[in-house]
């Protein structure tokens, strides 16, 4: 038995994309967005936290008037901020597509 071209078993089936591909690429991306923006605005206040601490406005712990702390502090708030913003610019984006 021999097959042809024309053959309907020899024809592949047509992949057809899903028209809601682009709702849940959103949703993930929106999740991805909220996610940055929650880790970032946590690491802001453990920095502004760890900065009071290092400088000695926030005492009460061993981490009061510790040097380390009123450097880090600063760093750990700056990195919570770009969180934020990336979030932000993340959940932007994803609303105009």
């Amino acid at each position: 038995m021999a097959f042809t071209a024309t053959d309907p078993g020899l024809v592949r089936p047509r992949i057809t994309r899903d028209t809601n591909h682009r709702s849940v690429g959103f949703r993930r991306s929106s999740l991805r967005a909220s996610l940055s923006s929650l880790v970032g605005a946590l690491l802001l206040v453990l920095g502004v936290i760890w900065t009071l601490q290092g400088v000695g406005v926030l005492g009460g712990s061993p981490m009061t008037g510790v040097t380390l702390w009123a450097v880090l502090g600063p760093i750990t708030a700056l990195i919570g901020l770009a969180s934020i913003v990336l979030g932000g610019v993340r959940m932007r984006r994803g609303r105009r597509k």
